[in-house]
Protein backbone atom coordinates (compact mmCIF):
# COMPACT_ATOMS: atom_id res chain seq x y z
CA UNK A 1 0.00 0.00 0.00
CA UNK A 2 3.02 2.50 0.64
CA UNK A 3 4.26 1.70 -2.65
CA UNK A 4 1.47 2.35 -4.11
CA UNK A 5 0.41 5.58 -2.65
CA UNK A 6 4.01 6.83 -3.69
CA UNK A 7 3.21 5.18 -7.46
CA UNK A 8 0.07 7.91 -7.30
CA UNK A 9 2.33 10.90 -8.20
CA UNK A 10 5.14 10.20 -10.35
CA UNK A 11 6.16 13.36 -10.70
CA UNK A 12 6.92 14.44 -6.68
CA UNK A 13 10.00 16.09 -6.53
CA UNK A 14 13.05 13.94 -4.64
CA UNK A 15 13.61 16.33 -2.41
CA UNK A 16 9.83 16.20 -1.28
CA UNK A 17 10.40 13.15 1.16
CA UNK A 18 12.91 15.31 3.54
CA UNK A 19 16.87 16.57 3.50
CA UNK A 20 17.71 12.95 1.91
CA UNK A 21 20.87 12.90 -0.74
CA UNK A 22 20.42 13.17 -4.40
CA UNK A 23 22.29 9.78 -5.04
CA UNK A 24 20.63 6.41 -5.63
CA UNK A 25 18.78 5.07 -2.59
CA UNK A 26 20.37 1.60 -2.94
CA UNK A 27 23.78 3.24 -2.90
CA UNK A 28 22.92 4.41 0.73
CA UNK A 29 23.29 2.54 3.78
CA UNK A 30 19.79 1.35 5.24
CA UNK A 31 21.52 1.77 8.60
CA UNK A 32 23.21 4.97 8.62
CA UNK A 33 22.39 8.75 7.98
CA UNK A 34 23.65 11.02 5.44
CA UNK A 35 25.26 12.99 8.36
CA UNK A 36 27.17 10.18 9.61
CA UNK A 37 24.92 9.33 12.82
CA UNK A 38 23.34 5.64 13.39
CA UNK A 39 19.60 4.89 12.72
CA UNK A 40 18.38 4.13 16.03
CA UNK A 41 15.22 2.22 16.77
CA UNK A 42 13.66 5.69 18.73
CA UNK A 43 13.47 7.25 15.34
CA UNK A 44 10.38 7.45 12.98
CA UNK A 45 9.44 4.10 11.84
CA UNK A 46 8.28 5.24 8.44
CA UNK A 47 11.90 7.22 7.96
CA UNK A 48 11.97 7.31 3.99
CA UNK A 49 15.24 5.12 4.28
CA UNK A 50 12.77 2.38 5.45
CA UNK A 51 10.64 2.39 2.58
CA UNK A 52 13.45 1.97 0.26
CA UNK A 53 13.55 -1.61 1.68
CA UNK A 54 10.51 -1.88 0.16
CA UNK A 55 10.08 0.42 -2.84
CA UNK A 56 11.76 -1.23 -6.09
CA UNK A 57 11.67 1.95 -7.85
CA UNK A 58 12.78 4.73 -6.40
CA UNK A 59 10.87 8.28 -7.67
CA UNK A 60 12.99 10.75 -9.35
CA UNK A 61 12.40 14.58 -9.24
CA UNK A 62 11.19 15.53 -13.36
CA UNK A 63 14.41 18.05 -13.50
CA UNK A 64 16.55 14.61 -12.23
CA UNK A 65 14.57 12.60 -14.54
CA UNK A 66 15.34 14.64 -17.24
CA UNK A 67 19.29 14.54 -16.70
CA UNK A 68 20.89 11.49 -18.34
CA UNK A 69 23.24 9.43 -16.09
CA UNK A 70 26.63 8.60 -16.36
CA UNK A 71 26.54 6.22 -19.55
CA UNK A 72 23.11 7.11 -20.06
CA UNK A 73 21.75 8.69 -23.45
CA UNK A 74 19.34 11.01 -22.73
CA UNK A 75 16.46 9.19 -24.47
CA UNK A 76 17.12 5.74 -23.34
CA UNK A 77 15.22 4.14 -20.22
CA UNK A 78 17.03 3.41 -17.08
CA UNK A 79 17.67 -0.46 -16.48
CA UNK A 80 16.00 0.32 -13.45
CA UNK A 81 12.71 1.87 -14.91
CA UNK A 82 9.51 0.25 -14.99
CA UNK A 83 7.75 0.02 -19.05
CA UNK A 84 4.16 0.77 -17.43
CA UNK A 85 4.51 3.53 -14.93
CA UNK A 86 1.11 4.16 -14.59
CA UNK A 87 -0.20 0.61 -14.23
CA UNK A 88 -0.48 1.14 -10.12
CA UNK A 89 -2.11 4.40 -10.32
CA UNK A 90 -5.45 4.25 -8.23
CA UNK A 91 -8.53 4.87 -10.56
CA UNK A 92 -10.42 6.46 -7.88
CA UNK A 93 -8.18 8.73 -6.85
CA UNK A 94 -9.39 12.18 -7.49
CA UNK A 95 -7.09 14.06 -10.21
CA UNK A 96 -4.85 16.84 -8.48
CA UNK A 97 -6.66 20.26 -9.64
CA UNK A 98 -4.45 22.58 -11.64
CA UNK A 99 -5.18 26.25 -10.78
CA UNK A 100 -5.90 27.66 -14.41
CA UNK A 101 -4.37 31.12 -13.95
CA UNK A 102 -0.93 29.72 -13.16
CA UNK A 103 -0.84 26.34 -15.59
CA UNK A 104 3.11 26.34 -14.44
CA UNK A 105 2.65 25.50 -10.91
CA UNK A 106 3.11 22.28 -9.66
CA UNK A 107 0.60 20.26 -7.95
CA UNK A 108 -0.26 19.72 -4.84
CA UNK A 109 0.92 16.02 -3.40
CA UNK A 110 -0.59 14.42 -0.67
CA UNK A 111 0.77 11.05 0.31
CA UNK A 112 -0.42 8.96 3.66
CA UNK A 113 1.86 6.68 5.50
CA UNK A 114 0.17 3.28 6.72
CA UNK A 115 -1.06 3.36 10.02
CA UNK A 116 0.19 6.88 10.82
CA UNK A 117 -0.42 10.56 10.89
CA UNK A 118 -0.78 12.30 7.53
CA UNK A 119 2.43 13.85 6.09
CA UNK A 120 2.02 16.51 3.24
CA UNK A 121 4.55 18.11 1.64
CA UNK A 122 3.68 20.60 -1.43
CA UNK A 123 6.29 22.37 -3.31
CA UNK A 124 5.40 24.41 -6.32
CA UNK A 125 7.94 25.89 -9.26
CA UNK A 126 8.51 29.27 -10.21
CA UNK A 127 6.43 30.64 -11.54
CA UNK A 128 7.18 31.76 -15.47
CA UNK A 129 5.93 35.35 -16.04
CA UNK A 130 4.29 35.83 -18.82
CA UNK A 131 4.95 38.64 -21.67
CA UNK A 132 2.75 41.41 -20.78
CA UNK A 133 -0.05 42.53 -23.07
CA UNK A 134 0.14 45.88 -24.59
CA UNK A 135 -2.69 48.34 -22.94
CA UNK A 136 -5.24 48.96 -25.25
CA UNK A 137 -4.29 47.35 -27.87
CA UNK A 138 -6.08 48.11 -31.37
CA UNK A 139 -9.26 45.65 -32.03
CA UNK A 140 -8.98 45.12 -36.34
CA UNK A 141 -11.82 45.12 -38.13
CA UNK A 142 -11.92 42.18 -40.61
CA UNK A 143 -14.37 44.53 -42.70
CA UNK A 144 -11.44 47.15 -43.00
CA UNK A 145 -10.10 48.23 -46.11
CA UNK A 146 -6.43 48.26 -45.54
CA UNK A 147 -3.42 49.15 -48.23
CA UNK A 148 -1.54 46.55 -47.83
CA UNK A 149 -2.94 44.60 -51.14
CA UNK A 150 -3.01 47.53 -53.73
CA UNK A 151 -5.52 45.34 -55.99
CA UNK A 152 -8.21 45.89 -53.79
CA UNK A 153 -11.00 47.65 -54.53
CA UNK A 154 -13.72 50.61 -52.96
CA UNK A 155 -15.48 52.68 -54.44
CA UNK A 156 -16.60 56.49 -54.39
CA UNK A 157 -18.57 59.02 -55.24
CA UNK A 158 -18.67 60.83 -58.47
CA UNK A 159 -18.67 64.59 -57.12
CA UNK A 160 -20.92 66.48 -59.51
CA UNK A 161 -23.07 63.35 -60.57
CA UNK A 162 -22.47 60.56 -57.46
CA UNK A 163 -21.85 58.08 -60.29
CA UNK A 164 -19.99 55.03 -58.06
CA UNK A 165 -16.41 54.34 -59.30
CA UNK A 166 -14.84 51.47 -58.70
CA UNK A 167 -10.77 52.26 -58.23
CA UNK A 168 -8.08 50.04 -56.64
CA UNK A 169 -6.04 51.23 -53.05
CA UNK A 170 -2.87 51.70 -55.14
CA UNK A 171 -4.82 54.59 -57.61
CA UNK A 172 -4.92 56.67 -53.96
CA UNK A 173 -4.25 60.36 -54.64
CA UNK A 174 -4.36 60.16 -58.72
CA UNK A 175 -8.17 61.24 -60.22
CA UNK A 176 -10.61 59.00 -61.76
CA UNK A 177 -12.96 60.23 -64.19
CA UNK A 178 -16.17 59.37 -63.90
CA UNK A 179 -17.90 57.68 -67.16
CA UNK A 180 -21.06 59.66 -67.11
CA UNK A 181 -20.22 62.98 -66.60
CA UNK A 182 -16.78 62.46 -67.62
CA UNK A 183 -15.42 64.66 -64.53
CA UNK A 184 -12.08 63.77 -62.62
CA UNK A 185 -12.51 63.11 -59.19
CA UNK A 186 -9.97 62.74 -56.48
CA UNK A 187 -9.18 59.56 -54.83
CA UNK A 188 -8.91 59.71 -50.79
CA UNK A 189 -7.83 57.08 -48.71
CA UNK A 190 -10.93 55.07 -47.49
CA UNK A 191 -12.35 54.18 -44.58
CA UNK A 192 -10.77 52.04 -42.18
CA UNK A 193 -14.03 50.38 -40.86
CA UNK A 194 -16.94 49.73 -43.06
CA UNK A 195 -20.52 50.59 -41.94
CA UNK A 196 -22.68 47.60 -40.79
CA UNK A 197 -26.51 46.97 -41.56
CA UNK A 198 -27.77 46.69 -38.03
CA UNK A 199 -29.58 43.85 -37.39
CA UNK A 200 -33.13 43.84 -37.13
CA UNK A 201 -34.62 43.30 -33.42
CA UNK A 202 -36.79 40.51 -32.89
CA UNK A 203 -40.43 42.14 -32.06
CA UNK A 204 -43.35 40.19 -30.93
CA UNK A 205 -45.30 40.89 -33.84
CA UNK A 206 -43.11 38.82 -36.30
CA UNK A 207 -45.27 36.12 -36.32
CA UNK A 208 -48.10 38.55 -37.06
CA UNK A 209 -46.87 38.28 -41.07
CA UNK A 210 -47.62 34.59 -41.29
CA UNK A 211 -51.34 34.88 -40.39
CA UNK A 212 -53.96 36.01 -43.29
CA UNK A 213 -55.26 39.15 -41.15
CA UNK A 214 -59.20 39.39 -41.28
CA UNK A 215 -61.06 42.54 -41.63
CA UNK A 216 -61.99 44.07 -38.66
CA UNK A 217 -65.39 43.62 -37.47
CA UNK A 218 -67.24 46.58 -36.56
CA UNK A 219 -68.75 46.94 -33.16
CA UNK A 220 -72.51 48.74 -32.94
CA UNK A 221 -72.52 51.15 -30.54
CA UNK A 222 -75.49 53.02 -29.13
CA UNK A 223 -73.77 56.43 -28.78
CA UNK A 224 -73.08 56.25 -32.76
CA UNK A 225 -76.86 55.28 -34.40
CA UNK A 226 -78.00 58.94 -35.03
CA UNK A 227 -74.65 59.83 -36.68
CA UNK A 228 -74.85 56.69 -38.65
CA UNK A 229 -78.17 57.69 -39.81
CA UNK A 230 -77.00 60.88 -40.96
CA UNK A 231 -74.39 59.22 -42.74
CA UNK A 232 -76.67 56.59 -44.35
CA UNK A 233 -79.49 59.41 -45.60
CA UNK A 234 -76.24 61.66 -46.85
CA UNK A 235 -74.97 58.53 -48.73
CA UNK A 236 -78.47 57.62 -50.17
CA UNK A 237 -79.09 60.65 -51.39
CA UNK A 238 -75.65 60.84 -53.25
CA UNK A 239 -76.60 57.59 -55.05
CA UNK A 240 -79.46 58.77 -56.17
CA UNK A 241 -78.01 62.11 -56.93
CA UNK A 242 -74.91 60.49 -58.95
CA UNK A 243 -77.10 59.23 -62.27
CA UNK A 244 -78.63 62.31 -62.72
CA UNK A 245 -75.04 64.14 -61.90
CA UNK A 246 -73.61 61.93 -64.42
CA UNK A 247 -75.97 62.55 -67.20
CA UNK A 248 -75.51 66.40 -66.82
CA UNK A 249 -72.06 66.21 -67.10
CA UNK A 250 -72.22 63.51 -70.14
CA UNK A 251 -75.18 63.75 -71.58
CA UNK A 252 -76.25 60.57 -73.71
CA UNK A 253 -78.41 59.11 -75.77
CA UNK A 254 -82.02 57.52 -74.70
CA UNK A 255 -84.85 55.65 -75.08
CA UNK A 256 -87.25 58.43 -76.44
CA UNK A 257 -84.37 60.34 -78.61
CA UNK A 258 -85.69 60.22 -81.75
CA UNK A 259 -83.28 59.50 -84.52
CA UNK A 260 -83.25 62.50 -86.49
CA UNK A 261 -81.95 64.11 -83.19
CA UNK A 262 -78.56 62.49 -83.39
CA UNK A 263 -77.95 64.78 -86.81
CA UNK A 264 -77.03 67.33 -84.90
CA UNK A 265 -73.59 66.04 -84.46
CA UNK A 266 -73.02 67.52 -87.92
CA UNK A 267 -73.44 70.98 -86.89
CA UNK A 268 -70.18 70.32 -83.79
CA UNK A 269 -67.14 72.56 -84.84
CA UNK A 270 -64.65 69.51 -84.54
CA UNK A 271 -67.25 67.75 -86.63
CA UNK A 272 -67.31 70.61 -89.43
CA UNK A 273 -63.28 70.08 -89.21
CA UNK A 274 -62.82 66.71 -89.82
CA UNK A 275 -65.80 67.16 -93.02
CA UNK A 276 -63.98 69.99 -94.57
CA UNK A 277 -60.74 67.90 -94.76
CA UNK A 278 -62.56 64.63 -96.11
CA UNK A 279 -63.70 66.60 -98.31
CA UNK A 280 -60.46 68.11 -99.57
CA UNK A 281 -58.97 64.55 -99.55
CA UNK A 282 -62.05 62.82 -101.68
CA UNK A 283 -61.85 65.93 -104.35
CA UNK A 284 -57.70 65.20 -104.41
CA UNK A 285 -58.10 61.68 -105.08
CA UNK A 286 -61.10 61.63 -107.93
CA UNK A 287 -59.10 64.16 -109.62
CA UNK A 288 -56.22 62.52 -109.78
CA UNK A 289 -58.10 59.50 -110.94
CA UNK A 290 -59.77 61.15 -113.63
CA UNK A 291 -56.48 62.66 -114.96
CA UNK A 292 -55.02 59.08 -114.59
CA UNK A 293 -57.42 57.92 -116.97
CA UNK A 294 -57.60 60.83 -119.01
CA UNK A 295 -53.69 62.30 -118.91
CA UNK A 296 -52.89 65.62 -120.34
CA UNK A 297 -50.32 66.68 -122.32
CA UNK A 298 -50.91 64.59 -125.32
CA UNK A 299 -50.11 66.66 -127.90
CA UNK A 300 -46.63 67.34 -125.62
CA UNK A 301 -45.05 64.02 -127.19
CA UNK A 302 -45.64 60.13 -126.60
CA UNK A 303 -43.21 60.16 -123.55
CA UNK A 304 -43.88 63.51 -121.60
CA UNK A 305 -47.67 62.05 -121.71
CA UNK A 306 -46.66 58.30 -120.37
CA UNK A 307 -44.50 60.60 -117.51
CA UNK A 308 -47.61 62.60 -116.65
CA UNK A 309 -49.99 59.27 -116.85
CA UNK A 310 -47.19 57.81 -114.37
CA UNK A 311 -47.46 60.60 -112.17
CA UNK A 312 -50.91 60.77 -111.87
CA UNK A 313 -51.26 57.18 -110.92
CA UNK A 314 -48.60 57.07 -108.39
CA UNK A 315 -50.15 60.24 -106.98
CA UNK A 316 -53.91 58.72 -106.95
CA UNK A 317 -52.44 55.69 -105.43
CA UNK A 318 -50.67 57.40 -102.04
CA UNK A 319 -53.19 59.89 -101.75
CA UNK A 320 -56.06 57.92 -102.05
CA UNK A 321 -54.34 54.84 -99.52
CA UNK A 322 -54.13 58.25 -97.37
CA UNK A 323 -57.57 59.53 -97.59
CA UNK A 324 -59.29 55.99 -97.31
CA UNK A 325 -58.04 54.64 -94.26
CA UNK A 326 -58.46 58.24 -92.80
CA UNK A 327 -62.35 58.43 -93.87
CA UNK A 328 -62.43 54.77 -93.22
CA UNK A 329 -61.16 55.15 -89.20
CA UNK A 330 -63.49 58.52 -89.11
CA UNK A 331 -66.25 56.55 -90.08
CA UNK A 332 -65.79 53.86 -87.24
CA UNK A 333 -65.01 56.53 -84.55
CA UNK A 334 -68.81 58.13 -85.42
CA UNK A 335 -70.24 54.51 -85.50
CA UNK A 336 -68.42 53.51 -82.05
CA UNK A 337 -68.95 56.86 -80.26
CA UNK A 338 -72.54 56.40 -81.32
CA UNK A 339 -72.93 52.90 -80.22
CA UNK A 340 -71.37 53.82 -76.31
CA UNK A 341 -74.24 56.04 -75.70
CA UNK A 342 -72.54 59.05 -76.36
CA UNK A 343 -74.27 61.94 -77.98
CA UNK A 344 -71.40 64.28 -79.05
CA UNK A 345 -68.29 62.44 -80.95
CA UNK A 346 -65.31 63.46 -78.22
CA UNK A 347 -62.49 60.94 -79.60
CA UNK A 348 -62.07 61.73 -82.65
CA UNK A 349 -58.76 60.21 -84.45
CA UNK A 350 -55.44 62.31 -84.77
CA UNK A 351 -54.48 63.38 -88.38
CA UNK A 352 -51.07 62.23 -87.68
CA UNK A 353 -51.22 59.18 -85.65
CA UNK A 354 -51.16 56.97 -88.95
CA UNK A 355 -49.54 54.22 -87.07
CA UNK A 356 -52.35 54.52 -83.94
CA UNK A 357 -55.50 53.89 -86.33
CA UNK A 358 -53.84 51.52 -89.00
CA UNK A 359 -55.32 48.82 -87.87
CA UNK A 360 -58.55 50.20 -87.35
CA UNK A 361 -59.29 51.16 -90.94
CA UNK A 362 -59.80 47.62 -91.67
CA UNK A 363 -63.00 47.82 -89.84
CA UNK A 364 -65.03 49.57 -92.86
CA UNK A 365 -62.90 48.38 -95.47
CA UNK A 366 -63.36 44.66 -94.87
CA UNK A 367 -66.96 44.71 -94.16
CA UNK A 368 -67.18 47.09 -97.60
CA UNK A 369 -65.61 44.85 -99.83
CA UNK A 370 -67.20 41.38 -98.18
CA UNK A 371 -70.71 43.35 -98.89
CA UNK A 372 -69.69 43.95 -102.23
CA UNK A 373 -68.53 40.91 -103.47
CA UNK A 374 -72.54 39.53 -104.55
CA UNK A 375 -72.86 42.55 -106.64
CA UNK A 376 -69.19 42.29 -108.32
CA UNK A 377 -70.48 38.82 -109.30
CA UNK A 378 -72.86 40.64 -111.56
CA UNK A 379 -70.99 43.58 -112.32
CA UNK A 380 -68.40 41.39 -113.70
CA UNK A 381 -69.79 40.51 -117.40
CA UNK A 382 -71.90 43.73 -117.31
CA UNK A 383 -68.68 45.26 -117.36
CA UNK A 384 -67.26 42.36 -119.88
CA UNK A 385 -70.04 43.36 -122.23
CA UNK A 386 -69.47 47.45 -122.29
CA UNK A 387 -72.09 48.38 -120.16
CA UNK A 388 -71.45 51.72 -119.47
CA UNK A 389 -69.75 51.83 -116.06
CA UNK A 390 -72.47 53.53 -113.56
CA UNK A 391 -74.77 50.91 -114.37
CA UNK A 392 -72.40 48.06 -114.01
CA UNK A 393 -71.78 49.24 -110.75
CA UNK A 394 -75.05 49.56 -109.51
CA UNK A 395 -75.38 46.12 -108.12
CA UNK A 396 -72.14 46.53 -106.24
CA UNK A 397 -74.20 49.62 -104.87
CA UNK A 398 -77.48 47.53 -103.89
CA UNK A 399 -75.13 44.77 -102.43
CA UNK A 400 -73.64 47.39 -100.03
CA UNK A 401 -76.80 48.94 -99.41
CA UNK A 402 -78.12 45.88 -97.97
CA UNK A 403 -74.85 43.87 -96.34
CA UNK A 404 -72.83 46.61 -95.37
CA UNK A 405 -74.64 47.62 -92.08
CA UNK A 406 -75.11 43.55 -90.48
CA UNK A 407 -71.41 42.88 -91.50
CA UNK A 408 -70.26 45.86 -89.91
CA UNK A 409 -72.22 45.64 -86.62
CA UNK A 410 -71.14 42.02 -86.41
CA UNK A 411 -67.39 43.34 -86.51
CA UNK A 412 -67.80 46.12 -84.01
CA UNK A 413 -69.69 43.25 -81.68
CA UNK A 414 -67.10 40.71 -82.06
CA UNK A 415 -63.87 43.94 -81.45
CA UNK A 416 -62.62 42.09 -84.56
CA UNK A 417 -62.19 43.68 -87.85
CA UNK A 418 -61.52 39.93 -89.37
CA UNK A 419 -64.65 38.27 -87.65
CA UNK A 420 -67.50 39.81 -89.55
CA UNK A 421 -70.28 37.38 -88.23
CA UNK A 422 -72.04 38.11 -84.75
CA UNK A 423 -75.03 35.65 -83.33
CA UNK A 424 -75.86 38.34 -81.40
CA UNK A 425 -76.51 40.91 -84.52
CA UNK A 426 -78.31 38.17 -86.61
CA UNK A 427 -80.37 37.03 -83.31
CA UNK A 428 -81.57 41.11 -83.09
CA UNK A 429 -82.73 41.03 -86.58
CA UNK A 430 -85.98 39.35 -85.65
CA UNK A 431 -85.92 40.68 -81.91
CA UNK A 432 -84.98 44.48 -82.74
CA UNK A 433 -86.98 44.32 -86.12
CA UNK A 434 -88.34 47.74 -85.50
CA UNK A 435 -85.35 49.62 -85.24
CA UNK A 436 -83.55 47.48 -88.22
CA UNK A 437 -86.98 48.52 -90.23
CA UNK A 438 -86.23 52.24 -89.31
CA UNK A 439 -82.44 51.99 -90.36
CA UNK A 440 -83.29 50.07 -93.67
CA UNK A 441 -86.30 52.82 -94.85
CA UNK A 442 -82.91 55.08 -94.74
CA UNK A 443 -79.66 53.16 -95.00
CA UNK A 444 -79.59 51.90 -98.45
CA UNK A 445 -81.40 55.31 -99.90
CA UNK A 446 -78.48 57.44 -98.38
CA UNK A 447 -75.87 54.81 -99.72
CA UNK A 448 -77.53 54.63 -103.07
CA UNK A 449 -77.80 58.50 -103.29
CA UNK A 450 -73.87 58.84 -101.77
CA UNK A 451 -73.54 56.58 -104.99
CA UNK A 452 -75.46 59.01 -107.62
CA UNK A 453 -73.17 62.49 -106.35
CA UNK A 454 -70.14 59.79 -106.86
CA UNK A 455 -71.03 59.26 -110.02
CA UNK A 456 -70.72 62.63 -111.09
CA UNK A 457 -66.81 62.61 -110.76
CA UNK A 458 -66.78 61.65 -114.21
CA UNK A 459 -67.17 64.93 -115.66
CA UNK A 460 -63.96 66.04 -114.15
CA UNK A 461 -64.77 69.18 -113.27
CA UNK A 462 -62.70 70.22 -110.34
CA UNK A 463 -64.66 72.58 -108.86
CA UNK A 464 -67.52 70.26 -109.26
CA UNK A 465 -65.65 67.40 -107.63
CA UNK A 466 -64.96 69.51 -104.62
CA UNK A 467 -69.15 70.36 -103.96
CA UNK A 468 -69.61 66.31 -104.89
CA UNK A 469 -67.00 65.32 -102.24
CA UNK A 470 -68.86 67.22 -99.39
CA UNK A 471 -72.11 65.70 -100.38
CA UNK A 472 -70.85 62.48 -99.86
CA UNK A 473 -69.00 62.65 -97.02
CA UNK A 474 -71.64 64.14 -95.09
CA UNK A 475 -74.44 61.29 -96.15
CA UNK A 476 -71.61 58.77 -95.10
CA UNK A 477 -71.61 60.62 -91.86
CA UNK A 478 -75.53 60.68 -91.22
CA UNK A 479 -75.58 56.73 -92.15
CA UNK A 480 -72.89 55.35 -89.96
CA UNK A 481 -74.55 57.97 -87.11
CA UNK A 482 -77.91 56.07 -87.62
CA UNK A 483 -76.06 52.46 -87.24
CA UNK A 484 -74.48 53.59 -84.94
CA UNK A 485 -77.52 53.90 -83.08
CA UNK A 486 -79.22 50.71 -84.27
CA UNK A 487 -76.27 49.18 -82.58
CA UNK A 488 -76.81 50.78 -79.51
CA UNK A 489 -80.64 49.89 -79.60
CA UNK A 490 -79.51 46.55 -79.73
CA UNK A 491 -77.09 46.65 -76.61
CA UNK A 492 -79.34 47.83 -74.67
CA UNK A 493 -82.60 45.45 -75.11
CA UNK A 494 -79.67 42.84 -74.08
CA UNK A 495 -78.53 44.04 -70.87
CA UNK A 496 -82.14 44.53 -70.24
CA UNK A 497 -83.33 41.08 -70.90
CA UNK A 498 -80.28 39.92 -69.09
Amino acid sequence: MQATDENRNPHTPSSAAGPTDARNPGDKQPATSSRGVAASPDEDDFDDYTLADVDTQPWVSPSAASTPQPGQTAGSPGPDEDDDEYKLVDVDETPAIVNPENPGAASRIMSVGEGAEEEIVAMEAAHEPSPPRPPNSPHTDSNAVTDVNPNEEFGILCRLCGTRIYVRVRDIGQEAKCPDCHSKTLINKPKTTRRKRPATPHTESDHIDLVKLQAETEVARPENQEMRKMAQQTLQKARERKATYFKEEHPGIELETPPIALLKFLLQPQTLGYWGILSLGVTLVASCFYFALNPPGQDLGEAVARIIWVSFWILTSISGCLVTGFLSVTLLTIAGETSSGALNIEHWPPLTGFLDWALDTLYVINSAVIAALPGAIIAAPLILLEVPMWISLFPVALSVSALLSILFASMLENRSCFNPVALTIWRSLKANISCWTAFYLAGPIILISAYAIGCLYAFGDILANGFISVGTVGLLFVYFRLLGWVIWKVREQIATEA
